[in-house]
């Protein structure tokens, strides 16, 4: 298993990624006329390119595999466009999020993308409805006719490149919420397509849905090529501003946080109780209120929920590891400090980097 750290986790800092020693990165989305940058300050580190998340570079739209139309034509064209970059870095595979079930183009953009979905559903659907509906089924299963139509032509012109799908937090809009998704558009795909575990957004599934998902992740074994590892509170705290901003953002709200597993944060003091946003919708149960970045060494800690270190042991030694961290939510140096003790092995939470460690 080797230890990778996403080059998301430098948006913002880019710069620093030649001072960072990172050995290997997996390279998110990043805007075309930064890609080059990224690309020759990570060869100045001596480290390696080992997957690429699609799209890259941006195109400001959301990739969706189980879109119609031009919506489909967009994302295969963006997919074989990070193929080519892929295969130009000698990346082992390129990474596409499972599906979304949305009638129009999801921004790329953060902001954007939560605007969109609070939009499209309100503040009233149910994530059980929905994950249910035959909306959400008719999208999956357009993402498994698209991927077979597409896979021939990866394999042609891109081989030894692997393509695989990622699993998603429970947003509505979203696809691949269940773990099963991911397991069910790959099996289907008869091996041409691999899974990358987001333990994260997993964790935040688990929770919203009440389902536990361990026993997916056991059945799709050796169908498991990467996981993406971050730390949040399982749906019971929203992070509402970023680390560096004093006051609280109340058009912030996020849940998927993608936390450094060390990251110090406390309870946020909120007048009233927090109103759960749309896209939030699935924690309305659960949402207790907003959480903020400290340094204070007396503060009382929030913890987070995600069980890294168990849930490494249900996944094949031979999956790559990535640390999803954003920096955004966390200091860049604790992002890198965190990732030096991973590949050392002395990660005081992730016992099992122990026999991972490079």
């Amino acid at each position: 298993m080797e230890i990778a750290l996403s080059s998301g986790c430098f948006i913002g800092h880019e710069r620093e990624i030649a001072h960072s020693r990172v050995k290997a990165v997996e390279l998110s989305a990043h805007r075309p006329e930064l890609l080059g940058e990224v690309l020759a300050d990570i060869g100045a580190t001596g480290g390696r390119v080992l997957g690429i998340h699609c799209p890259c570079p941006s195109r400001g739209v959301g990739l969706n595999p189980g879109g119609e139309g031009e919506a489909w034509i967009a994302t295969e064209r963006a997919i074989i466009e990070s193929a080519q970059i892929a295969h130009a870095c000698g990346a082992e595979y390129i990474l596409v999020h499972a599906f979304y079930c949305v009638p129009q183009d999801l921004p790329a953009e953060d902001v954007a993308r939560m605007r969109t979905l609070r939009n499209l559903f309100g503040g009233d659907a149910s994530i059980f409805d929905y994950v249910n509906s035959e909306q959400y089924s008719a999208c999956k299963a357009r993402a498994i006719s698209n991927l077979k139509s597409l896979v021939p032509r990866i394999r042609r012109d891109f081989p030894g490149l692997k393509l695989i799908v990622e699993n998603l937090n429970p947003r509505l809009g979203y696809g691949g919420i269940l773990f099963q998704d991911v397991v069910d558009i790959a099996e289907a795909l008869d091996g041409e397509v691999g899974i990358c575990l987001d333990l994260g957004h997993l964790t935040l599934a688990s929770a919203a849905l009440d389902h536990d998902m361990e026993q997916s992740v056991k059945d799709a074994g050796p169908l498991i090529f990467s996981v993406h590892a971050h730390d949040n509170f399982g749906g019971e705290f929203c992070v509402d501003r970023r680390w560096n901003v004093a006051a609280p953002d109340p058009h912030l709200q996020d849940v998927d946080i993608h936390l450094p597993f060390l990251t110090r944060y406390c309870r946020s003091e909120q007048e009233s109780a927090f109103q759960v946003m749309a896209d939030n919708s699935a924690f309305s149960q659960i949402l207790k209120g907003g959480a903020h970045y400290t340094d204070a060494p007396d503060a009382t800690l929030l913890k987070g929920a995600v069980p890294i270190d168990h849930l490494l042991t249900l996944v094949p030694e031979s999956a790559h590891l990535i640390f999803e961290f954003d920096s955004r939510y966390a200091p860049l140096h604790e992002v890198l400090a965190e990732y030096t003790l991973a590949v050392l092995g002395n990660h005081p939470r992730l016992t099992q980097m122990a026999r991972v460690a490079q």
